[in-house]
């Protein structure tokens, strides 16, 4: 697995070996939240995938008399984000 991934065996990249691992973490970007901050919101284009690698996240949607619809508690080791991958991945 990546160095210093608090995800561990359950991490994407711990499946990856050798050039691979290489590059997968070569294209990562560590970000750190507090909490009940917004990491994307559902106006927004899938643009990144993330891996949950500590904590818990909450997904959710706004209904259109603007209460909140919880979908999901992505936790470490956790993808999110997998439309930003392409067709196939996504909705």
């Amino acid at each position: 697995p990546c160095r210093g991934c608090e995800a561990g065996p359950r991490a994407l990249c711990a499946e990856l070996d050798g050039e691979a691992a290489a590059r997968f973490q070569a294209a990562m970007e560590r970000v750190n939240l507090p909490a009940q901050a917004c990491l994307f919101s559902e106006e927004e284009p899938a643009s990144h995938v993330f891996s949950v690698q500590h904590g818990v996240l909450r997904t959710s949607l706004t209904l259109s008399d603007g209460r909140r619809h919880v979908t999901a508690f992505p936790m470490r080791g956790d993808l999110i984000g997998l439309e930003a991958a392409g067709p196939a991945y996504g909705r």
